[in-house]
């Protein structure tokens, strides 16, 4: 679902007066919690919230969400058809997520009526090729029900009562076997009943990062069972569109998510924002996969998310059915300009020495099935950075830049 974003402002008048800093960092282990799966599925679907409004999940609704998840699963898995795909139909996955995030039932009473454990499962098998965002927040759910045995009380165990010695201590046995066993304790924080909202706090406008003019703005923390930094409600941009989207070659940010609040980026985790239909939007050089990408700057061999994956004797082929991979295939077809972000910790020498910079257009030349070292299959990308406009600016960000997306991590 599309997690669009808005751009950049200015930072603090002592270092720099800066415009349009904007780049997406991965933020390390010790700045960002792990991910709550309600967080990052309200996040995911701000933006369509934001446009449509809250949906009616009635019943034939909730039917429709289901019947559209089969379809997706069958068609991902198989292969065929997977242009048929549009974003619709990956928006109402996200949204079926949305509504188990958002139910008031107990989960046993919500999971015997819809079978939520099944629908979780086909998200998060990853044979099923969905988008890695929905995986995972699919996984977040089923591991937090599973915890609390999906809502379903367990008896206590009660340990074998030791044999009497004595004719006292016997008596003493027998009467205390005589009384009710305790019933197991209720759950009422993970059962779908009441839960709270995360609690969203903003900072001053005037904050000199975080305000209405910094370069955080607009984004606020999000705080639940963690603390995440979320793009504020309805002042996200869209996405979903091909070529610069409004963006200046050399516009960099401290965190992904102020990038996604500009509109560069639309996944919070994924490298890659597309779909099987329309193509490949942007992708995130963030050098995970430095042992079998090359990346030269202006050309870029980049590969998929199974690259590490060791042999499979049961796939003999490469795997293509991802939604992710779809749309850098349709790319290579349609030529449609693919936006490129890097990220401090790409492996190319140009790269940001913080957060995240947006380095301009690229087109998909062609794709290739290699072998890593393990033996498994995976496919390459070849990208060539586009002619007619301006060059990557390895200036940026600047030490003055830096300096303020070192604080960043401080807050407000």
């Amino acid at each position: 679902m599309s997690s669009p974003t808005t751009s950049g402002g200015q930072s603090q008048s002592e270092l720099a007066s800066i415009s349009g800093i904007n780049s997406p960092r991965k933020l390390s282990s010790d700045a960002s919690p792990r991910i709550d799966p309600r967080e990052l599925v309200a996040d995911s679907v701000d933006y369509y919230l934001s446009q449509n409004g809250e949906p009616d999940f009635n019943p034939a609704f909730i039917k429709t969400l289901k019947d559209n998840l089969t379809l997706v699963a069958m068609k991902l898995k198989s292969g065929r058809n997977i242009e048929q795909l549009t974003d619709e139909h990956m928006d109402k996955v996200l949204l079926f997520l949305y509504w188990v995030a958002q139910n008031k039932k107990p989960i046993a009473e919500l999971h015997k009526e819809h079978n939520v454990r099944g629908c979780l499962l086909a998200i998060e098998d990853t044979r099923n090729n969905m988008p890695e965002d929905c995986q995972i927040i699919a996984k977040g759910f089923r591991e937090e029900f599973e915890a609390i045995n999906w809502g379903v009380p367990v008896e206590p165990e009660v340990p074998d009562e030791p044999k009497a010695k004595t004719r006292t201590k016997r008596a003493r046995v027998e009467e205390k076997s005589a009384l009710p066993k305790p019933k197991a304790a209720k759950v009422h924080n993970k059962d779908g009943k009441t839960e709270k909202p995360a609690c969203i706090i903003r900072a001053r406008d005037d904050h000199k990062i975080f305000g209405l003019h910094g370069i955080m703005h607009h984004i606020v923390m999000s705080v639940k069972k963690s603390k995440i930094w979320v793009v504020d409600k309805y002042e996200k941009k869209d996405f979903r569109v091909f070529g610069h989207n409004g963006l200046e070659v050399g516009m960099c940010w401290p965190m992904r998510v102020a990038a996604m609040r500009d509109g560069a980026h639309g996944a919070p985790v994924a490298g890659i924002s597309g779909t099987a239909a329309e193509g490949c939007y942007s992708i995130v050089v963030s050098g995970e996969y430095d042992d079998v990408d090359v990346d030269n700057g202006d050309t870029l061999h980049y590969s998929t998310a199974n690259a590490h994956d060791p042999k499979d004797i049961l796939k003999p082929t490469v795997d293509k059915q991802n939604p992710y991979t779809q749309s850098l295939i349709r790319s290579s077809k349609t030529k449609k300009p693919v936006r490129v972000l890097r990220t401090s910790k790409s492996g190319w020498n140009g790269r940001p020495a913080k957060g995240v910079r947006y380095d301009g257009l690229y087109t998909v030349v062609k794709y290739e099935q290699k072998t890593n070292l393990k033996g498994g299959l995976y496919l390459s990308f070849f990208l060539k950075r586009n002619d007619n406009q301006p060059p990557i600016d390895r200036s940026r960000p600047t030490f003055e830049e830096g300096a303020i997306f070192d604080k960043v991590k401080d807050g407000f």
